[in-house]
């Protein structure tokens, strides 16, 4: 019984929710792309509600992922296509269809650190 509730625990410990939020769309679905540690990738795809999206899933340690949206090209300047960094834990993102790139992800600590190596190169 006791290894049952520590599985379940490192279960909850490794996993992430991004909950999301997208104004002036005019496409039905969001995408989540990411590599898993074992090797392949992962993606995810939510269908939008009243602007609304959530994604969850196994992460165990801060991974790279492309949040999209109807993408209107195939390179990674796309207006409808972003590279976040998720973490095992809550987060919540904000996005403006057509400016993917100015998204606001918030409680991922390891986004925060990209965002401030950024703002040293200009």
């Amino acid at each position: 019984m006791v290894l049952s509730v520590l599985t379940g625990y490192a279960q909850q410990k490794d996993s992430f929710k991004l909950s999301g939020k997208i104004k002036n769309n005019d496409f039905d679905y969001m995408y989540l792309r990411y590599n898993k540690v074992s090797g392949g990738f992962v993606l995810d795809s939510v269908k939008i509600k009243n602007g609304a999206f959530q994604f969850s899933g196994q992460i165990p340690e801060p991974t790279v992922a492309t949040i999209y949206g109807a993408v209107k090209s195939r390179n990674m300047d796309d207006p409808n296509l972003s590279t976040i960094f998720l973490e095992p834990t809550l987060m919540t993102i904000s996005i403006t269809a057509g400016d993917f790139k100015n998204a606001i992800l918030s409680g991922s600590v390891s986004e925060d650190e990209q965002k401030a190596l950024e703002m040293l190169k200009t």
